[in-house]
């Protein structure tokens, strides 16, 4: 019902504009020969209303069809909209593709290999798994189950759906988050009796547990059904309670997940691991002694981890039985149907993995990936391996291992039987969670001299390479990011820029991509590493050229110098971000997160490498070379930022910034 009244209603804008401006070219064309009646100048009024309605509409379809979610301008860009969707519709179509080893174009053929695939990947067979005597036990207090199994009220139903982006793809029911939030006062008596029925039932009707799923290709071109990763479209209903769910558990995510996982703990940035990374491996090459860094390669991890696992995890961890209850109702009421070129292939049901685009997916599979961290302390507890330090000298913050979501950084001494405990833990950690470690693309790193690395790389059954390396997308053990790692992000600015098609967008559409994606593209390294200037000078030519032709095949007088260009709206710039201001900020930011973050995991690491008995308020410094830490190299800029802060003395205590 939902398609067909967006067929025949919505999807009918452009005719609805066609016969909204020849109405309106009629009563033109009658006032150049005589003067209009009041009634026919009320209706080009009402007309002129309706077409900037219409034309609105035309615009949020195509903006809707193309999935570009940065454009917030009031500027008419359907040009734009209209050739990104045309685009997103061509890329991911399916045309053909290698099955049992041979290229087919059938189209009913390739829906069957990808039902077959996706259908068989998602069951788990009926054995049971063993799991760890002495797990971590009763972490949730009374009070904290008290208010995970409350009664559900208006009032965190409504939040959960303002929560939410209204634009993300609807699931089999048509219904987006945007109709909810328009709609709320109509629907939301039947949806409060849905939350109702779900409280005491524990499981979703059939026909709202169904969810879609989308193919993305992990690589272009794509050949075979496993270059393709499943992203889930649910239903509304599912989503909004599964949203509810989330925000229940989200002031407890600290308490149950591991101090070593950096993903799902609040408070926490990507960048903080990639930091206490480089710095042990940095404090490790000081210290002279050898060792070795494993980055872990799991396989397909959400579309494989055994719910047994995770079951068990949250029975120890004393999450309440009917919170598990209502966890296990929405898991095992799941039935999926692969969308190949918009086509829906038949719903089957599922016994294992999360669904990629569920709200609570992540924090489920953090739950099965901690089981990875409990056994790599236990082992270290008996001194099975040893970690690098972040202070070798004083054997204090010893990490052993890094998590984010399903990637994983292991640290041990470069001796065999460190790297065979590793191995059998990593094998107790597979038949636990049912995820498989891909030991082919997994590597070991060698830190320092390391002359037994080809017997490790055999024990451990892996390749290995010379650091740096990349962890998270962020270099990983070099003094300062490679050339070529720079070069790569300009080549990938252009390269995103090439697929923009800027010709058929305003100048201040141009204007609001450059900041909200060309200049965002560096962000994520200008966290943590200083850019220099030369790459600067070249993404900033991009942004340039891209501002003024909206395209690199031709280029036009530039207006305006680009000084002017970055200076802000309000002193007569255009606003443009400047790329060095914005490094530098970033960077900055770490002194303001040391002065106001106490107790936070990455502080203790920097505090214990970097101690100052004198102040709180900032680190010590380097002794000796900058060497591989980025902490010695963003305390260089601490200058900069005392001149930007004021500390105001109130009460006998330092109380703002």
């Amino acid at each position: 019902m939902i398609k067909q009244w967006n067929r025949d209603h919505f999807g009918k804008v452009e005719r609805r504009i066609a016969d909204i401006l020849l109405r309106i070219k009629i009563i033109d064309d009658a006032e150049e020969s005589e003067q209009l009646n009041p009634l026919l100048l009320s209706e080009r009024a009402i007309l002129k209303c309706e077409l900037e309605k219409v034309l609105i509409m035309e615009e949020i379809f195509w903006r809707q069809r193309s999935r570009e979610i940065w454009l917030k301008v009031g500027d008419k860009n359907t040009g734009f909209f209209n050739i990104i969707a045309k685009v997103n519709k061509r890329k991911s179509r399916i045309k053909r593709l290698v099955i049992e080893g041979r290229v087919s174009d059938d189209v009913n053929e390739i829906k069957i290999a990808f039902h077959n695939h996706f259908s068989a990947k998602f069951v788990e067979g009926e054995e049971d798994r063993p799991f760890p005597a002495r797990y971590r036990d009763c972490l949730l207090t009374p009070v904290d189950n008290e208010d995970l199994v409350k009664p559900f009220s208006e009032l965190e139903v409504w939040q959960a759906i303002r929560q939410s982006n209204g634009s993300k793809a609807s699931g089999p029911d048509g219904y987006s988050f945007e109709f909810y939030k328009k709609a709320w006062d109509i629907i939301k008596c039947d949806l409060l009796k849905a939350f109702d029925d779900f409280f005491l039932a524990g499981t979703l009707p059939q026909s709202t547990a169904h969810a879609f799923i989308c193919l993305l290709p992990k690589r272009d071109p794509f050949e075979t059904v496993s270059d393709f990763r499943p992203i889930s479209l649910l239903g509304s209903l599912n989503k909004v309670i599964t949203k509810v769910l989330f925000n229940r558990l989200l002031p407890h995510m600290n308490t149950l997940i591991s101090d070593y996982q950096f993903t799902g703990k609040r408070g926490r940035v990507i960048h903080e691991s990639c930091l206490i990374a480089n710095e042990v491996i940095d404090s490790r090459r000081r210290s002279g002694k050898p060792g070795a860094v494993i980055k872990l390669d799991i396989e397909k991890a959400f579309d494989s981890i055994s719910w047994k696992s995770i079951l068990k995890s949250l029975t120890h961890l004393g999450l309440h039985s009917r919170f598990r209850k209502w966890l296990e109702g929405l898991l095992s009421s799941s039935r999926l149907s692969i969308l190949v070129n918009g086509e829906s292939t038949g719903f089957f049901g599922m016994t294992r993995g999360v669904k990629q685009g569920d709200p609570l997916s992540p924090f489920l599979f953090n739950i099965g990936m901690d089981i990875l961290s409990f056994i790599l302390c236990e082992i270290r507890k008996e001194g099975l391996i040893t970690g690098f330090y972040i202070n070798e000298e004083s054997r204090i913050g010893e990490v052993t291992h890094l998590l984010y979501a399903d990637d994983a950084i292991l640290f041990c001494e470069a001796n065999e039987a460190e790297v065979r405990n590793l191995l059998a833990a990593l094998i107790c950690f597979q038949a636990i969670t049912g995820l498989q470690i891909n030991l082919e693309k997994s590597r070991i790193f060698p830190v320092g001299e390391v002359a037994n690395i080809e017997r490790l790389v055999e024990i451990f059954c892996c390749d290995w390479a010379f650091l740096p390396t990349t962890y998270l997308g962020l270099p990983l053990g070099c003094q300062s990011p490679p050339t070529a790692h720079w070069n790569n992000i300009v080549a990938k600015t252009q390269s995103r820029l090439e697929g923009w098609k800027g010709k058929f967008l305003s100048p201040g559409g141009r204007i609001v991509l450059i900041n909200a994606v060309l200049a965002s593209q560096s962000n994520y390294i200008s966290s943590l590493f200083l850019i220099p200037k030369n790459i600067i000078n070249s993404l900033e030519k991009i942004e340039r050229d891209f501002l003024w032709s909206g395209t690199r095949e031709r280029e036009k007088l530039h207006l305006v110098s680009w000084e002017l260009c970055k200076t802000a709206k309000n002193r007569g710039g255009l606003g443009i971000r400047d790329l060095e201001i914005n490094n530098r900020a970033l960077l900055l930011k770490w002194h303001w997160r040391f002065a106001t973050e106490r107790g936070s995991w990455w502080r203790e690491m920097i505090v214990a490498k970097f101690p100052n008995q004198q102040s709180e308020w900032f680190s010590g410094r380097s002794s000796g070379s900058l060497g591989g830490s980025l902490w010695a190299r963003i305390v260089k800029l601490q200058p900069d930022f005392w001149k930007l802060t004021r500390i105001e003395h109130s009460q006998g205590f330092w109380t703002s910034f």
